[in-house]
């Protein structure tokens, strides 16, 4: 490899790397908004934000909104609607979502009937990840 072709790679590789960067820089700029709101408890506003985010797949704002619906922040309480969002947030990796599961499936709360084998399955994934 030339050393022309070498700065080409190299300039390709670090235009991409800042296209990556510009677009991903926007959603966490979002999610930072959409907690500060949350924390301020202007939980409508907060909601707009994370249903937003997490539309476009974003499992921190999927977990969020899957709290808000338990508890009835800003919403009304909503047990389906929170394990639908923590069922999201868990299929992607998120050991919140996935303890959060595995307490809705032991309470039997947004399920018809809790499965043992469902509780066992959330608490290890969720324990298993780092979530006391």
């Amino acid at each position: 490899m030339t050393f022309r072709t070498k700065r080409k790679t190299n300039l390709c590789a670090i235009l991409i790397l800042s296209l990556v960067l510009l677009f991903a820089l926007p959603a966490r700029a979002d999610l930072a908004r959409a907690v500060q709101l949350y924390n301020a408890q202007n939980y409508g506003e907060a909601f707009n934000e994370f249903s937003a985010l997490a539309q476009q797949g974003n499992r921190e704002a999927q977990v969020y909104l899957g709290g808000m619906h338990r508890d009835g922040i800003g919403v009304n309480q909503d047990y389906a609607g929170a394990f639908n969002w923590y069922r999201k947030a868990a299929g992607q990796g998120s050991p919140d979502a996935q303890i959060n599961l595995g307490f809705m499936y032991e309470k039997g709360l947004g399920i018809g009937q809790a499965r043992v084998w469902c509780l066992a399955k959330f608490f290890r994934w969720g324990i298993g990840r780092g979530v006391d």
